[in-house]
């Protein structure tokens, strides 16, 4: 279905491996480190370990989208990915971009930010 045209696409894909089709078939060898990553996501959240907004945002859109592919990986033993822009290989799924997005703001946050947090603090001694 044409959403915008020559922009944004919704086609139906069935994926049983991982991104862009790889490792075909073995989906579910991917849920166990879904739910480990996911734990301790959550286990590091719960004791404090991870502090600030982004971080904090970057860790639950990761731990999210995990969880979203590993639920589909249970049940049907695929994901459906649907979402097709004109202008990029591939046809990911909102799951998809919820691990994309939370790795960059992860990223973001323990290069960028902590980088600023050292010059601050270097700054004031």
């Amino acid at each position: 279905m044409e959403v915008l045209e020559g922009v944004l696409n919704f086609t139906h894909i069935q994926n049983s491996g991982a991104a862009f089709g790889l490792f075909e078939g073995y989906g579910r060898l991917f849920v166990p480190v879904a739910i480990i990553i996911a734990a301790a996501c959550i286990y590091m959240l719960k004791k404090g370990h991870i502090n600030g907004k982004l971080l904090e945002t970057g860790i639950a859109l990761y731990a999210g989208g995990a969880i979203g592919n590993a639920v589909d990986r249970i049940l049907f033993n695929q994901v459906t990915d649907f979402i097709d822009f004109s202008f990029r290989e591939g046809i990911p799924n909102l799951a998809d971009y919820a691990l994309i997005f939370g790795v960059v703001l992860i990223f973001i946050d323990a290069t960028i930010l902590e980088a600023l947090k050292k010059r601050k603090t270097a700054d004031q001694n």
